[in-house]
């Protein structure tokens, strides 16, 4: 792949991974607020994974780095007017053409897939910002329940669509997020045999809270109460 379609199809991934993050920020932050006045109860999540993808950013960056660093050592001498010559894959392209006609063989092939590795490793890091923002937009808010329905993550479930819950045991986190958590599974009305259960983690504290509003505002049976009939 030479520099102008990698930096084509990068830039093409790139844009829509930015696009596809803002769009998804807006439609959350959307339906939360359209549904603000039916709000009965806010759960925040303590329990996420944004600190992975940060981890994931911070080696992308520094991978990143040290590419730059090193291409930069090798040709900064003869080669190089300006540190900003190494984000122009054209011109890296350029000077590999001019290292094979010249049998410069170890300058050749550093600078011939430089300008794709330095477009992935860019998109990588674009790519992790991305997942990492909407990772901390989705995991803010774990549950919310409404007077209409259940907003999970991003995902808005109406309550008629909603048929039994079950609660799982209680279990203690000794790790990152230390505490008392449960398992909380919606059984929902849908076609699709994958869609028909939602299981959410939940603090153990809110469990009377929740089970209330799901027994006496929307009506639910408790799959764990038909099972002791």
């Amino acid at each position: 792949m030479n520099a102008s379609v990698s930096m084509l199809f990068y830039s093409i991934v790139s844009a829509f991974s930015i696009i596809y993050t803002a769009y998804s920020i807006n439609k959350n932050i959307s339906l939360r607020r359209k549904k603000e006045d039916y709000l009965i109860v806010q759960l925040n999540n303590k329990y996420n994974f944004a600190w992975f993808y940060l981890i994931l950013v911070i080696i992308w960056i520094t991978m990143f780095t040290k590419e730059i660093s090193s291409m930069y050592n090798m040709l900064k001498r003869e080669y190089l007017n300006s540190i900003f010559q190494l984000f122009n894959p054209k011109y890296i392209e350029s000077l590999s053409n001019y290292f094979y006609e010249n049998d410069k063989m170890i300058e050749y092939y550093e600078t011939l897939h430089y300008p794709n590795d330095f477009m992935n490793s860019l998109y990588m890091i674009i790519a992790s910002v991305c997942i990492l923002i909407l990772d901390i937009n989705k995991e803010k808010v774990k549950i919310a329940l409404f007077q209409d329905g259940v907003l999970v993550r991003d995902k808005f479930y109406n309550k008629d669509k909603l048929l039994q819950y079950e609660w799982g045991g209680a279990y203690e986190n000794k790790m990152f997020f230390k505490g008392i958590y449960c398992n909380l599974v919606l059984y929902m009305d849908s076609i699709f045999q994958s869609n028909r259960e939602l299981a959410v983690r939940v603090n153990y504290s809110d469990k009377d809270k929740i089970d209330n509003i799901l027994k006496y505002t929307y009506n639910l049976k408790s799959k764990d109460n038909d099972g002791d009939k």
